[in-house]
């Protein structure tokens, strides 16, 4: 049976909860505190902006991850010293989207790659425009399979 409150459980390194955010003392300190700038301000607009979004952390992989309202995987954050490197459930098909961005992207052979993910995207700590980056992970969010969107997400308001 899962856990519909937003107590978080825990397994091992992993600790979930099936709606909200795990709180921060939960998984705060697995991680550089210089480097979570990025990360909280992504946090906090994927839960404002998505229905029912469940969130895990890995506190020995250092990631998080993202499941829709309807129960999908839909994108995985890992923590790297220099940046945020992401796998996201949108078509590779928009990498050229990503780069012309300013990102750089360089696919992973992992799992999520082999599901017909983009892998591999790179955001920097400081990055300058968060929403840039999280209206992207909102469009995978929003769908329950890889899509190659018709048009890049529109901002965030």
């Amino acid at each position: 049976m899962t856990n519909r409150r937003k107590e978080p459980t825990r397994k091992g390194n992993v600790v979930r909860v099936e709606r909200g955010l795990v709180p921060d003392m939960e998984w705060a300190s697995a991680f550089d505190s210089r480097q979570m700038g990025l990360m909280l301000t992504i946090r906090r607009e994927l839960a404002r902006h998505t229905a029912g979004l469940a969130e895990k952390v890995n506190t020995k992989g250092l990631y998080f991850g993202y499941r829709n309202g309807r129960g999908f995987d839909a994108l995985y954050i890992h923590v790297q010293k220099k940046n945020l490197v992401i796998s996201v459930r949108l078509s590779r098909a928009h990498v050229g989207h990503l780069r012309a961005e300013g990102y750089k992207v360089n696919a992973r052979p992992c799992h999520q790659y082999r599901a017909g993910w983009l892998t591999g995207w790179e955001v920097p700590h400081d990055d300058r425009e968060p929403l840039k980056a999280v209206r992207w992970m909102l469009a995978a969010l929003e769908h329950d399979a890889p899509v190659k969107l018709a048009k890049p997400p529109s901002a965030i308001t």
